[in-house]
């Protein structure tokens, strides 16, 4: 779950006004009927996103979705960064996940913010991942580097699939930042 907070963080970055000092109360936030609470139970004091994100913070995550995206704006993210689209991974039976939330609901798009109420695979995982990986650019994920035909015996190789941009360069790094001093 906590790991979709990284395409949340990325999203934000990408709208151009996020700001990563701004401060918000961290330990628990209702929404709806619902009260999500930070992993501690209590939360830090008020903190700032950056801090939020290094600590893994539920509430810093939806205060962050609703600073800083509507839930289109979320939505379209998670779906460019390969979120809710079978990968084309070399394995059969690949599953594509699920991330049609009620944009109408709070409860759904905010909970998608800090990775509840949607499904991923770790292969999209890793393909979004490589968003940050490579300054904006995704990589298509393979299982195998070559393959021999067994009649010719000659190699199959599969060379690497890059996408146009999907962040800018400065969104992919700022989060890798953000990953780095966690």
């Amino acid at each position: 779950g906590s790991v979709m907070k990284i395409y949340s963080y990325l999203c934000a970055n990408e709208t151009g006004k996020y700001d990563g000092s701004k401060k918000y109360k961290s330990g628990s936030i209702k929404i709806g009927d619902y009260k999500v609470k930070d992993w501690n139970g209590y939360g830090w004091g008020k903190i700032s996103y950056d801090l939020g994100f290094t600590y893994s913070s539920n509430v810093g995550a939806i205060n962050l979705a609703k600073d800083y995206l509507t839930p289109k704006e979320l939505k379209s993210c998670l779906s460019r960064y390969g979120f809710g689209a079978k990968t084309g991974i070399e394995l059969s039976g690949e599953n594509k996940g699920f991330i049609n939330y009620n944009e109408k609901l709070e409860t759904e798009w905010l909970s998608v913010s800090f990775g509840q109420g949607l499904t991923t695979t770790p292969i999209q995982q890793i393909q979004a991942l490589s968003i940050i990986a490579n300054e904006g650019y995704m990589v298509k994920p393979h299982i195998i580097k070559k393959t021999v035909n067994p009649v010719t015996k000659e190699e199959i190789e599969y060379k690497t699939v890059t996408s146009e941009r999907i962040t800018s360069k400065e969104s992919a790094n700022y989060v890798k930042k953000l990953m780095y001093d966690k």
